[in-house]
């Protein structure tokens, strides 16, 4: 099964301001979980609690990336 990841134009802004060595970390991370059998058992990717209860955070460096899960 694959995973979609979509990116929302204010994260695609604060993408493009990383530097090119995070940028190509992140870019390498994302494409992985999208072939991922199950992307939400990645070492880094944690579930968020609270008011962001169902959506995820993944750690890519210093940087952390929130998300909403959803199979395509």
């Amino acid at each position: 099964m694959n995973w979609q990841i979509e990116v929302k134009p204010t994260a695609e802004r604060q993408y493009r301001k990383l530097d090119r060595k995070t940028r190509v970390r992140t870019k390498e991370t994302l494409y992985s979980l999208e072939k991922a059998p199950n992307p939400l058992h990645h070492k880094d990717v944690r579930a968020l609690t609270g008011e962001l209860h169902g959506d995820w955070r993944l750690r890519v460096g210093g940087w952390a990336i929130t998300r909403r899960v959803s199979k395509t």
